[in-house]
């Protein structure tokens, strides 16, 4: 966060621009990629603050939809979601809701079961503690948000060969070891949206990605109100605390931050 950002402007629109700086070039297009908003209903009061707290996070739970929807699911009849109570995570919960024969299952602290309850996404709700009494005889998928090792290994562990696909987005817990052992079933990798969002461009066409993601949002958009608590702070101090709040987990699931450096 910063007072301002400087860039090199190119391939500028009246809807869009992107940064060509030399230093950023090394990094996928969509994070050099700009949208004006000015003027765009969609951006103002407090639609404005859904998006700014939201959409890039949604983006990542459309991309996960769309991996897992192309390749079936990988066989699995329920998909585990680390992190329920996260943005990412409920927004994929959403979409994955709506899928019939898909049950999806949040994993998430005792603190937050009430919250994550509440969402009516998740099918089944099940504390950390408690995610070796699910059933292991069916196979599942299984999204990472929390960054666990110790977590991963136990539901590797329990589901074996069930484990059909094991997928890593997130570090909500940050406790993640850098020498994990071979697990059973399928092996955890990082999920790169980057290259989802290249894949579907190049087959959608162009505006496909956008357009086939503006109906998801259409569709999430008018659940936040209910879900989703904004609250405006101002003033260098007011950034440093709650940054450092978020670091160690101090707040509600239910809330987003609308920061601004000046007072």
């Amino acid at each position: 966060m910063a007072t301002h950002l400087v860039i090199e402007a190119a391939e500028v629109t009246k809807r869009a621009l992107r940064d060509a700086a030399a230093h950023r070039q090394a990094v996928a297009p969509v994070y050099n990629a700009y949208a004006r908003i000015t003027g765009d209903p969609a951006f103002a009061g407090r639609q404005g603050d859904h998006q700014a707290l939201l959409r890039p996070l949604f983006m990542l739970s459309f991309l996960v939809d769309d991996y897992l929807a192309e390749n079936e699911f990988y066989g699995a009849r329920s998909v585990l979601l680390s992190s329920a109570s996260s943005k990412t995570a409920f927004g994929l919960a959403h979409l994955l809701h709506g899928r019939a024969d898909l049950k999806v299952i949040g994993l998430t602290s005792a603190s937050n079961v009430g919250f994550v309850s509440s969402l009516g996404c998740y099918d089944e709700v099940v504390t950390y503690d408690r995610v070796t009494t699910l059933p292991a005889n069916a196979p599942v998928a299984f999204v990472d948000m929390a960054g666990n090792s110790g977590l991963r290994e136990n539901l590797h562990l329990h589901f074996g060969d069930q484990m059909k696909y094991s997928g890593r987005i997130g570090l909500t817990h940050r406790s993640s070891s850098p020498d994990e052992p071979k697990l059973p079933g399928a092996k955890p990798g990082w999920f790169f949206a980057p290259d989802q969002i290249r894949k579907r461009a190049k087959e959608w066409g162009p505006g496909g990605v956008d357009k086939r993601f503006g109906v998801a949002w259409s569709g999430f958009a008018p659940m936040l109100d209910q879900w989703l608590k904004v609250v405006e702070s101002r003033g260098p101090a007011a950034v440093r605390r709650v940054y450092l709040d978020t670091l160690q987990g101090r707040i509600p699931p239910e809330q987003g931050h609308i920061l601004l450096l000046a007072e």
